[in-house]
Parts: C-alpha cells; structure tokens; sequence
C-alpha cells in the first residue's frame, strides 16, 4: 500500500443472503483490499463488478491452475479415448480407480493428437533394456493419484486387459500455466484484509453458500 489517497468503505450481507449490496468506491484504486470476516467453513468468496451501477460480472483471472479431465472405457476395452492436457500442461496425475488385481496400466503419448505410442522407460542402472511406463494395479495403486511420464500434450490410458465389469470412468489432473478462472477467496482465509482484482468503481461480494444466520459486514480498503 502506497502512500497516496486513502478511502475505506463498508457494505452488510442480510442473513442467509449470498450478495451483498453494491459498493461504490467513487473511482477505480490502485490497491484494494476486502476485509473478510469469519465465515462458515466451506463457504466461498467471489467478487462482482460493474462498470456502471448496473449489471455486475464476476471478477476472472488468468493464471496457473489445476484442471481435471474426465474419460470413459467401456466394458471390456483396453484404451481410452485421447486427452488433450493442454498447451504447456505439467504435473500430470491419473487418479486410478477399484480395478481387479494384476491388470496394468500403460500410458500413450502423441504431440500432435495423431499417432499414440506407448511411453517407455529408458534403461536405468538394473536394466539396459528400456520398459514401458506402467503401474500394477495392486492395494497400494489404485484409489490414488498416481504421477504420470510428462511432456505430451495428449494421452491415452490403456489397460492390461480389458474392463470385465461396467465402464470405469477415468480422471487425469494436469496445471496449465494460464487458465482464466474465477477469482475467490476459500473460507480458510477468513479474518484478513485480502488484496483482490478490482477494475472498476463499483463492486459487489458474493457467497457460494447462504450467509449464517446473522448479517456480515465486508470492509473495502482503497489506496493509491
């Protein structure tokens, strides 16, 4: 926070309301901070803005995230479908279901969402030969997010042997460098001033969960 102009404004949330009124902040601020005060567990915090006071919009982002992919395998096939993790995705993760001891999981790549290769290990200190990239499907694999071979953009998950029962539905986790998102404030953060994006004068906050069953007061500080 600087050292220029200086303003401080308040606004309250009825009980069991997820917006509050609106603010009018007289100009837009170099610095803003809103003052959380003690909210529910699991509740979450958004911001609105209106470039008029009029129709508001969410405040959005763009930064590194976590994305989650979802894709199916049917009854007795061996290969999903291919996933594209994005452009400059990292730290990939499959989240490997319940599936029937000593069926393992293998991993295709493909950079241009074309040809898929099975991805290989290359030789290590106990083995001149190189060996596919796999993980046995026992106690301790399944259930958990299990690291995946990175630098492909697309994938595939190919099993061992193919699913005997219903379709398994398959999720892989990836961080994309840039991803426009919503900006929020999780309920952890509570009993803070929290520095927020704000690119106009007017704003509102919004709850992802009703308000307690007393009123909430959100303190805005602006400073230049």
């Amino acid at each position: 926070m600087g050292f220029g102009a200086r303003s401080v404004f308040y606004t309250s949330m009825a009980s069991g309301g997820t917006l509050s009124s609106g603010y009018d902040l007289g100009r837009t601020w170099r610095n803003v901070y809103l003052e959380v005060p003690s909210m529910v567990s699991g509740t979450d915090l958004y911001i609105q803005a209106a470039a008029s006071a009029g129709t508001y919009n969410r405040v959005q982002f763009v930064g590194p995230a976590t994305v989650s992919y979802s894709v199916s395998i049917a009854s007795a096939i061996t290969i999903t479908g291919a996933i594209d993790l994005g452009e400059g995705a990292t730290n990939p993760y499959l989240i490997v279901p319940s599936l029937a001891t000593g069926t393992s999981i293998l991993v295709h790549g493909s950079l241009d969402n074309s040809s898929f290769r099975r991805i290989t290990l290359g030789p290590t200190a106990a083995s001149l030969i190189a060996t596919d990239w796999a993980i046995a499907t026992i106690a301790v694999a399944t259930q958990r997010a299990v690291p995946l071979p990175v630098g492909f953009r697309y994938i595939k998950v190919e099993l061992g042997t193919g699913v005997t029962d219903a379709t398994s539905t398959w999720k892989v986790l990836a961080t994309l460098p840039s991803v426009q998102q919503d900006f929020v404030i999780p309920s952890h953060t509570s009993q803070r001033f929290i520095p927020i994006p704000m690119p106009s004068q007017y704003m509102k906050v919004e709850l992802s969960t009703a308000a307690t069953a007393t009123a909430l007061r959100f303190n805005v500080v602006c400073a230049d």
